[in-house]
């Protein structure tokens, strides 16, 4: 049986983290939403996750330190830079780059500190619209 593909939503906008985790859900990700980076940290740091939403709110949220910094740690997940999700086009691109995410990325296949990292296959950058 296949698992539900873990998303990580990150933002500081509450009523899109609500509406964006509702969406995903309904469309058959396992969500996750936070507000706080340390918090995305952690939870990003235990493996579960194959993929990170975040928003792109300088200068109080800068997605590409806080990627850098977790994939310094040796983390593999997919990756969505929100852009302006006002349109509708926005949130299909969003699912459509979710759902040809590869779901093998099982969480002992994720680099764990002193562990041998993933291809660079699995990386992957999407940018909303």
């Amino acid at each position: 049986m296949d698992r539900r593909k873990a998303v990580l939503i990150l933002d500081f906008d509450s009523d899109l983290l609500i509406a964006l985790e509702h969406l995903l859900e309904d469309c058959g990700f396992h969500c996750t939403s936070t507000w706080d980076v340390d918090e995305c940290s952690q939870l990003m740091m235990s493996g579960v996750f194959d993929f990170l939403v975040i928003g792109n709110r300088p200068p109080r949220l800068r997605p590409h330190e806080i990627v850098a910094d977790l994939r310094g740690q040796g983390l593999r997940f997919g990756l969505f830079v929100l852009g302006s999700l006002d349109h509708q086009d926005g949130f299909s691109n969003l699912i459509d780059q979710l759902r040809s995410f590869p779901c093998d990325l099982s969480a002992d296949r994720k680099k764990k500190p002193g562990k041998e990292s993933l291809p660079e296959s699995t990386d992957r950058v999407c940018h909303g619209s």
